[in-house]
């Protein structure tokens, strides 16, 4: 039997061979590293983007919840002031439409323009809790409008008192785009009063 080679440190370096390679566990540990920092970073990115879808589903929910509780002042506002201004009733032009008497005890005259009202103050209670500061001032400016028809007389009352109502449901309207960021538009008497 012929006898065999040794091996060459020649031939070691390039079969691979040698003292300098890797333990048999690195290259498994290295790729278990690798395995572990990415489901870390993947976990990490999901999480961020949910946090910030849940955030925009939050602020779209309580973005529907501004308009309606603002569409339904406006019209509130509004029915209050249509059900007092063209009151089909004769009463006296000097009654107030709310007044108290001796004991205190509160008299309408106008029983559901008081139950509408009602609703618009309880309408803009709620929406003073979840709208920015500028559309609650602006939704208090027209409950106030709104106030000043009922606690004013018929003779008193006038075209001053309608058209504050009808102005301040416009800046409503305008506070609620300034709001969203949606441009602005013309308010609707500057409009009916172009020539």
């Amino acid at each position: 039997m012929p006898p065999t080679p040794s091996p060459t440190p020649i031939l070691i370096q390039v079969v691979g061979g040698g003292g300098d390679a890797a333990p048999w566990y690195g290259v498994p540990l290295i790729a278990g590293v690798f395995l572990v920092v990415g489901a870390v970073l993947g976990f990490l990115f999901n999480w961020l983007a949910d946090r910030r879808k849940a955030r925009r589903e939050d602020i779209r929910k309580w973005d529907d919840r501004v308009l309606e509780l603002s569409a339904k002042v406006i019209a509130l506002a509004a029915q209050v002031e249509s059900e007092i201004v063209t009151d089909p009733t004769k009463q006296d032009e000097a009654q107030p439409l709310i007044q108290w008497d001796e004991t205190g005890e509160m008299t309408v005259t106008m029983p559901q323009a008081w139950i509408t009202f009602q609703m618009l103050t309880q309408d803009c209670a709620a929406l003073g809790m979840v709208a920015p500061q500028n559309v609650k001032d602006a939704a208090d400016t027209l409950h106030s409008a709104t106030k000043s028809l009922l606690f004013g007389s018929k003779k008193h009352l006038g075209f001053g008192r309608a058209q504050a109502v009808f102005d301040a449901s416009d800046a409503l309207r305008q506070a609620i785009r300034t709001s969203f960021g949606l441009e602005e538009r013309p308010s609707r008497s500057a409009q009916s009063n172009r020539p």
